[in-house]
């Protein structure tokens, strides 16, 4: 099965984006479309924020910051990511760290961080910055960040680790939210780092008016597992857009535009 052809079968809305580390190849399925809800996937961005800030004070983060900071990633905890969203300034803290990082095509939710809004290619592009580093970005705080990735508790583990390989390591926050007034669906999202012997890519999954949550998991889960089996196949250094199709219908087989 292709990736157009899985995302077709699958209930919802889903946005795909993977950058392979080793050889430059990328994918992008719906990429750029930005009105996809993060979820608890913003508390990243909150610590990124957060870290830029405490570097600009010229300081450390506090025993207390610091406390606060993983459990807001390692365990998705919200009232740690409310503080922290009041001590960098809410949305407009955000906004500062976007534009520095040029992630276009996210926007902080208009009431609270769990209503931001991105794009797969845009988590890509933070990811990258994490990894391979940015402007405005110290080394130290990007390895914080992606450690506290790799330690997210296992009850939270699933998502695009669906790809990972034994001897693999995966570095992911996902994020999850009913949508009450969105036919009582599910915004469900997985993005992050997998990497090890002869491997290693970055990937976001988003997926948007699911029926239930385990249902947008499975097809996060679905679209990583074929995504890490045929990417290595993928030429050096080439863009396959995978073309948007309907929610229903057949996936036209195109070898160059399918993985």
């Amino acid at each position: 099965m292709e990736l157009g052809e899985l995302v077709a079968h699958r209930p919802g809305q889903v946005a795909v984006m993977v950058k392979d580390l080793i050889t430059g190849a990328t994918v992008g399925y719906r990429s750029t479309r930005k009105d996809q809800i993060t979820a608890s996937g913003s508390k990243v961005d909150i610590l990124v924020t957060l870290l830029r800030q405490v570097r600009a004070e010229r300081r450390r983060l506090t025993a207390a910051e610091q406390a606060t900071a993983e459990d807001m990633i390692r365990h998705s905890d919200n009232l740690a990511a409310d503080e922290l969203y009041r001590r960098i300034g809410g949305a407009a803290g955000l906004e500062t760290t976007y534009r520095q990082l040029g992630l276009t095509d996210t926007a902080p939710g208009p009431s609270h961080f769990w209503g931001t809004t991105t794009s797969p290619a845009d988590r890509v592009r933070l990811l990258t910055a994490l990894v391979k580093g940015t402007q405005g970005l110290a080394p130290e705080d990007r390895a914080y960040v992606l450690a506290l990735m790799e330690q997210v508790e296992p009850a939270q583990k699933w998502g695009i680790s669906a790809g990972a390989r034994p001897g693999d390591r995966v570095a992911l926050k996902n994020g999850w939210t009913p949508r009450a007034f969105v036919d009582n669906t599910w915004a469900v999202t997985s993005y992050g780092r997998v990497f090890g012997p002869g491997r290693d890519y970055l990937i976001s999954v988003q997926s948007d008016i699911q029926p239930t949550m385990e249902t947008g998991i499975a097809t996060i889960e679905q679209v990583s597992a074929l995504v890490s089996r045929r990417l290595p196949g993928l030429g050096l250094v080439r863009l396959y857009p995978c073309v948007p199709l309907p929610l229903r219908g057949t996936f036209p087989l195109i070898p160059t535009w399918t993985i």
